[in-house]
């Protein structure tokens, strides 16, 4: 009885790997209740199809919804303050002139606000894509009890360098009732839920239990590298989970 226990539960295991992607990694920190956000969440949407397809093939898209704007009262179901450390890191780094919302980073390299679409659209369409070294691949599987283990197979080991797992959600639609956008439809994608960063090593391990409610379906992971002197990022990936069939 227990061989066959033992053989249903590894029936719910799926390995994938996903290949390498020459992108531009867009970064917004942003906030549902800012005014400017509305205009910055409307430039977003634009940069996935049915909008600018040229650009879209291009970006890799991280939000990160901060939380040091609540002056107000209102909440944002996705806030966190890990977003906010991460964000001041960037300034830090002398990358950006302060932290506010809504700001997008490209490649940790150049910082603005989102809101400017203009700036926005040519800024992406001008950036360099990221270097595909030092090389990687990533396999997942996800069990029975619901935790999401992915692990990250490095080719090489440099120094310098931080690797980054984060497991974000497809996305999110909201509707605030109070703050700045009340009776606005706010619209975000690829929202951060989780972070974890790792120094390198032969394999990084990443798991993650999901919260009730939640699905593979409803989830993807963004790995990269990120050079701990200056912040730039390299080596991208998206890995999305396929549907587990019986």
């Amino acid at each position: 009885m227990k061989y066959l226990l033992f053989f249903a539960i590894l029936l719910l295991f799926k390995f994938e790997t996903t290949a390498q992607k020459s992108a531009v990694l867009v970064e917004l920190f942003t906030y549902d209740g800012c005014s400017n956000c509305a205009t910055s969440s409307r430039n977003i949407k634009d940069l996935f199809p049915p909008g600018d397809s040229l650009l879209a093939a291009k970006v890799v898209l991280l939000t990160y919804h901060v939380d040091y704007d609540e002056n107000d009262g209102f909440m944002d179901s996705l806030n966190d303050k890990r977003w906010q450390d991460r964000q001041r890191q960037y300034a830090r780094f002398g990358i950006s002139d302060g932290i506010y919302t809504p700001q997008v980073l490209l490649n940790g390299r150049s910082s603005f606000s989102a809101s400017n679409r203009a700036r926005l659209f040519r800024e992406i369409n001008l950036a360099d894509t990221i270097s595909n070294q030092p090389v990687y691949d990533i396999k997942w599987k996800f069990d029975s009890l619901g935790i999401l283990s992915a692990a990250a197979d490095l080719e090489e080991i440099r120094e310098g360098l931080i690797f980054n797992f984060v497991l974000v959600k497809n996305r999110k639609i909201s509707n605030p009732e109070s703050g700045e956008n009340v009776g606005r439809t706010m619209e975000s994608r690829n929202i951060a839920i989780d972070f974890l960063s790792l120094l390198p090593k032969k394999t990084l391990n990443y798991t993650f239990r999901l919260p009730k409610g939640s699905t593979l379906e409803d989830l993807h992971l963004i790995t990269f590298f990120q050079r701990i002197s200056d912040g730039q990022i390299l080596s991208l990936k998206e890995s999305f989970f396929t549907e587990i069939k019986d």
